[in-house]
């Protein structure tokens, strides 16, 4: 890995990462949202199935997007290809 350090706010990126929760599961991100995890990955790519994902990107938008910004886990998107746009997210 890169010694690189990727920033939100002043916060640096967790080491090892995360585990990913599909973007597809409403459920399993507000659970870890509401966690004590120091980040959050929503997985938009292996997690979810083919027909699934245009559904989930609004889904992750949405989510992400009513949980209290601020303190509590940094919000990550898991992508394997660019050209699309999350909607809902900030």
């Amino acid at each position: 890995m890169s010694d690189i350090q990727l920033r939100h706010g002043h916060r640096p990126l967790p080491r090892p990462l995360p585990p990913l929760r599909p973007g597809s599961d409403e459920r399993k991100l507000v659970k870890a949202l509401e966690s004590a995890a120091d980040a959050v990955v929503a997985d938009l790519e292996d997690a979810v199935t083919p027909g699934e994902k245009a559904a989930a990107r609004v889904l992750v938008g949405d989510v992400f997007a009513a949980t209290p910004h601020g303190p509590g886990p940094l919000r990550l998107v898991r992508v394997n290809a660019c050209g699309f746009t999350v909607t809902g997210a900030r």
